[in-house]
């Protein structure tokens, strides 16, 4: 990972997103920062002066979601948020991917790409349709 990226770390429980911070920091060449934000607005100014690559975060953070984050974010394009679940022992990956769809094939290669070349570990949920599924990773 080149020196240019950035990940911020935002911590809900401190001693949870030092270790996270240690952790990365070991592994990960990088410009690291943890925060620990009273309110969404907070945070959201703090991701506008970092500019982050990687938000990381716990699951138990209760001042915003990695939804809403990339729903303010739009202008982040290559943005990951990471959420970390130390209860499941799992991580969910969310981005602002976006795949152009030109011909049906497109949506079937990004699909097939999806659910056969996992990166971490996946679980998938129906949504009450036959064989409409979401990924939840």
């Amino acid at each position: 990972m080149p020196i240019s990226e950035r990940i911020l770390v935002v911590e809900q429980n401190n001693s949870l997103g030092v270790g996270l911070e240690y952790l990365i920091k070991r592994q990960v060449k990088a410009t690291i920062i943890g925060i620990l934000p009273a309110s969404e607005a907070i945070l959201v100014n703090q991701i506008r002066n970092f500019q982050p690559n990687v938000i990381v975060m716990d699951s138990s953070m209760y001042i915003t979601t990695p939804g809403r984050l990339l729903d303010v974010f739009t202008e982040f394009p290559s943005l990951t948020i990471v959420v970390v679940s130390t209860s499941e022992n799992t991580l969910h990956v969310f981005s602002n991917k976006k795949v152009p769809v030109n011909h049906v094939n497109d949506l079937i290669d990004a699909l097939y790409s999806n659910f056969t070349k996992p990166t971490v570990e996946t679980n998938y949920q129906e949504e009450g349709r036959r064989g409409h599924w979401r990924r939840h990773v």
